[in-house]
């Protein structure tokens, strides 16, 4: 027996169906937006833990604590280039990543955000270098 289902209420439910499942894409982006999306990040050292962590904060105010390195295998600050090639649209610029320079003589970024201007970079570094060198029980740096 066929089934006597019109053509427009078949339209209809798939109009219906199509917009349920719109709507569940648009809460799983705003999902993903909120909670995953991170508005600041602020450096944490402390030398009683003898650890660096990276304080995420979403747009929701969630913090997360993100252990990087023990303290004590930091031998420095720094940063490190990243340049950009240009073409015919458009020039290349350099970008700069904070890093940490291990006693092995590694580096480790810090934030995952660049910074575009040198001077800015280098007033950071010497900062942290300094809070460094005067063995401060905590050292703090917020990345905006």
């Amino acid at each position: 027996m066929l089934d006597k289902t019109s053509l427009q209420e078949y339209n209809k439910g798939r109009l219906a169906l199509l917009k349920i499942l719109f709507l569940i894409i648009a809460v799983i982006l705003l999902f993903t937006g909120l909670f995953f999306n991170y508005k600041q990040e602020v450096l944490i050292c402390l030398r009683k833990n003898d650890q660096c962590y990276i304080q995420k904060t979403n747009t929701v105010n969630m913090k997360k604590l993100e252990p990087i390195i023990k303290m004590s295998e930091i031998k420095a600050f720094g940063y490190i280039p990243k340049t950009v090639a240009g073409n015919m649209y458009a020039r290349g610029y350099t970008a700069y990543y904070l890093t940490f320079t291990t006693k092995k003589k590694e580096n480790i970024n810090i934030f995952s955000t660049e910074y575009y201007d040198k001077d800015e970079v280098k007033k950071i570094v010497d900062e942290l270098n300094t809070e460094l060198l005067k063995k401060s029980e905590k050292i703090m740096f917020e990345r905006n």
